[in-house]
């Protein structure tokens, strides 16, 4: 029986009594984190990364940077974002947590780059990119290796990303990596801050909004490969030289875990 169910990828409930916990059996609704939808192998690999990242974070101070998939909530990280920025702007005209769009920018660099946290916002890693590529070089969404008949997409580990909050009026303007980012880059690097990091507003996944540095598209993220709307995080614009619609349609999203397609 167990081995059908890891088969399935699936735990035997035995299994999830043994290790304390029944969310291997079928949640009455989606879980924050996604976990119903992970096999045994992957929540375990989860648990680990959670368990290591705490374990640091108590003996080290807050981590430069976060990984996604290690939070129970990852939404509520970006509620938190915004509420902080808020409370950093208090009576200042157009800050209101509710006034606010989350900005996201993929950052040239890996976590291991990073000297301390954002002075502003939060680097967050362990971003996965399905269907496109992102090419560093230019900082913007690519066809992945082998063009559109490729086969199956391949997911592509992505490099930090710095989310953080602006007001939605001025959020569609360009941001800049902080300073504190980029002083982690290492000596002789050929590569520059790129520019494209835009809000959220609510609107479609998908928007081409036309700005200094070309369209750009609306890519979710999601906290399951299930990528419904109860798994959504938040959504970040990504510079892109294509259409939008192409990246629509061939269903580009970052995924908070990796899974096998």
């Amino acid at each position: 029986a167990a081995l059908e169910a890891l088969a399935a990828h699936a735990a035997p409930a035995a299994c999830a009594r043994a290790l304390g916990s029944e969310r291997f059996d079928p949640p009455s609704a989606p879980r924050a984190d996604g976990a119903e939808a992970l096999g045994v192998g992957a929540w375990l690999d989860v648990l680990c990364v959670r368990a290591r990242m705490l374990l640091n974070w108590a003996r080290h101070g807050p981590p430069a940077s976060i990984c996604l998939r290690a939070l129970f909530a990852p939404r509520a990280l970006v509620a938190a974002i915004c509420i902080e920025t808020a409370r950093a702007h208090a009576g200042c005209a157009g800050w209101a947590v509710e006034d606010l769009a989350v900005v996201g920018q993929p950052l040239p660099f890996d976590a291991e780059q990073l000297r301390k946290p954002a002075d502003d916002g939060q680097y967050v890693h362990g971003l996965v990119l399905v269907g496109a590529h992102w090419d560093r070089s230019v900082g913007q969404l690519a066809e992945q290796p082998g063009g559109a008949a490729g086969g199956q997409s391949q997911a592509q580990l992505m490099p930090v990303v710095w989310l953080s909050a602006s007001p939605r009026a001025s959020a569609a303007l360009t941001a800049i990596a902080p300073a504190t980012a980029l002083a982690a880059r290492p000596t002789g690097s050929a590569e520059t801050a790129h520019s494209g990091a835009a809000a959220v507003d609510g609107r479609a996944a998908g928007a081409v909004r036309a700005g200094a540095d070309g369209a750009r598209y609306e890519c979710p993220i999601y906290a399951s490969a299930a990528r419904t709307l109860a798994h959504l995080v938040a959504a970040i614009e990504l510079p892109t030289a294509e259409r939008s619609d192409v990246w629509v349609l061939r269903g580009v999203c970052l995924l908070t875990h990796e899974a096998t397609f």
